[in-house]
């Protein structure tokens, strides 16, 4: 019964530290990369531009991206549908605050609304059509990701 205990509980500490490792690192680099990526739209960007989620509205930026992530979860509870058209209605929040640092949150959110509106299935589509090069990077272990991760997130970017 100890063993459970203390399983329960590394199983909970590892949770919250992986919670707050996405929250604190993750939202604010995935943040800047889309802003690399916009920039890549039209000029050569500097990598810099990837740490910029920690630079600019750093609070906002974390803030935002976890409501947006609490408002998608809360949807899908609701049922799956719901929770997935949340997710592409809300997709463009990162490149939103990537691309106006002063946005305020309830902004972002009105702005992705207003971008997504008729644009859901495009969206969708445009992540269909990479399901080839998906299962192509699971046949060589992964490694094909690391070409395919740039490659997705720069048409992401394209469709922004």
């Amino acid at each position: 019964m100890i063993f459970f205990a203390i399983l329960a509980v590394v199983f909970t500490v590892a949770m919250a530290i992986g919670l707050a490792w996405s929250f604190f690192v993750v939202y604010p680099m995935q943040i800047g990369s889309c802003g690399f990526f916009i920039k890549n739209t039209r000029e050569a960007p500097s990598i810099i531009e990837i740490f910029r989620g920690f630079q600019v509205s750093y609070k906002r930026n974390v803030v935002t991206m976890i409501w947006d992530t609490v408002n998608t979860f809360l949807w899908s509870l609701l049922c799956i549908i719901p929770g997935i058209i949340k997710a592409y209605e809300y997709a463009m929040i990162p490149y939103i605050l990537a691309e106006n640092p002063e946005i305020s949150t309830q902004d972002a959110f009105a702005w992705s609304r207003d971008m997504m509106r008729g644009n859901k299935f495009r969206l969708f589509k445009l992540e269909l059509s990479f399901i080839g090069w998906i299962f192509l990077s699971l046949f060589t272990f992964g490694i094909g990701a690391l070409f395919l991760a740039p490659y997705m997130a720069a048409a992401s970017a394209e469709f922004y």
